[in-house]
C-alpha cells in the first residue's frame, strides 16, 4: 500500500484496510469444483488469504478449516492455504478412498463477485 492510499485509509472509521495482490483458482484431480485463492496486503506487511473451499474427505472428523490466514509473504501465504488441500487429498486417496464433489465445502464467507 502506497503512502497516500494508507493516508486516506487512516480513518478512526475504517477498520483492516487490505489492498487486494492476486488471485489464484485451481481444481484437483478428480474433481470438478474450482478452488480460489485470494492474497491481501495488510498495512503491517504481512500477507493474508482466503480460500473459496475447505477440505473434507471421508477419513476426516471435520473439514479442515484454516486457523492462521497470514503470512510473511504472498508465497507462503498461497502455499498455507495450498498445502493442507493436497495433503488431506493425498492421505484420503493412498487409503482407496474416490474423490467425490462433496470433499470440497464451499466457505459461506468467500467473496464470490456476480
Amino acid at each position: 500500500m502506497g503512502p497516500q492510499i494508507t493516508a486516506v485509509l487512516n480513518h478512526k472509521l475504517i477498520a483492516e484496510p487490505r489492498q487486494f495482490v492476486s488471485e489464484y483458482s485451481f481444481s484437483l484431480r478428480g474433481l470438478a469444483a474450482r478452488i480460489t485463492i485470494r492474497t491481501y496486503l495488510e498495512p503491517d506487511g504481512r500477507y493474508y488469504f482466503e480460500q473459496s473451499h475447505h477440505i473434507h474427505t471421508p477419513i476426516q472428523m471435520d473439514p479442515y478449516l484454516m486457523g492462521n490466514r497470514w503470512a510473511e509473504t504472498e508465497e507462503l501465504a498461497v502455499r498455507a492455504a495450498v498445502a493442507p488441500l493436497l495433503s488431506h487429498y493425498e492421505v484420503a486417496i493412498r487409503q482407496g478412498c474416490k474423490p467425490t464433489e462433496d470433499w470440497l465445502i464451499p466457505d459461506d464467507k468467500f467473496f464470490h463477485p456476480e
